[in-house]
C-alpha cells in the first residue's frame, strides 16, 4: 500500500511540474509578459473554465464519497470477480478513497487555476490599462539633499 502512494504522489508531482509553464508551451514564450492582449484575454477566458471544471470535479467528487459512505452497496451473483472479493465494506471504502481523492484533486486545480487567473489578470493591468484607471502603490521618496526617507505613495491616472 506504501509503495501506491508514493507511485501516485510522484505521477501526480510530475503532472503538475509538467504542466507548470503553461504560456511556455501554448505561446512558445519565454515569460508572461511577452504576450499579447488577446492571448492573454484567451488564457483568462481557458482558465476561468478550467477552474469551473475543477468546481465541478470536486463536487461530483464529494457525491461519490457521500455515497460510498451513506448508500447501502450490494454484491449479487453478476457482480465482478473483484467485488466479490472485495465484498460491502471493500467496495464501500474504494467508493469513499475515490470520491476524496477526487476532491483533493479538484481542490488543487482549483488552487492552480486561481493563481494563474490572478497573475493573468496582473499582468493585463500592468501592460494594457484601460482609459481611466487608477492605480495607487505604496512608495518611500528620498530627499538625497538632507538624507531623509519618508513613506509615501503615488497616484497614477490613465487618460
Amino acid at each position: 500500500m506504501k509503495k501506491m502512494v508514493i507511485i501516485a504522489y510522484l505521477i501526480f508531482v510530475s503532472f503538475f511540474n509538467s504542466y507548470g509553464q503553461w504560456y511556455v508551451k501554448e505561446y512558445n514564450v519565454s515569460d508572461i509578459d511577452f504576450l499579447s492582449r488577446e492571448q492573454l484575454e484567451e488564457s483568462l477566458k481557458t482558465s476561468k473554465s478550467d477552474l469551473l471544471y475543477s468546481g465541478i470535479i470536486s463536487l461530483a467528487g464529494g457525491g461519490v464519497f457521500l455515497a460510498g459512505r451513506y448508500l447501502p452497496y450490494e454484491i449479487d451473483d453478476e457482480s465482478s470477480i473483484i467485488e466479490q472479493l472485495l465484498g460491502e465494506k471493500g467496495m464501500k471504502k474504494i467508493l469513499m478513497v475515490s470520491g476524496a481523492g477526487m476532491v483533493v484533486g479538484g481542490a488543487v486545480a482549483g488552487i492552480v487555476y486561481l493563481s494563474r487567473i490572478g497573475r493573468i489578470k496582473s499582468v493585463i493591468n500592468k501592460y494594457f490599462t484601460s482609459a481611466g484607471s487608477l492605480n495607487i502603490s505604496p512608495t518611500i521618496i528620498v530627499n538625497y539633499h538632507n538624507q531623509v526617507v519618508c513613506p509615501g505613495f503615488t497616484l497614477i491616472y490613465n487618460f
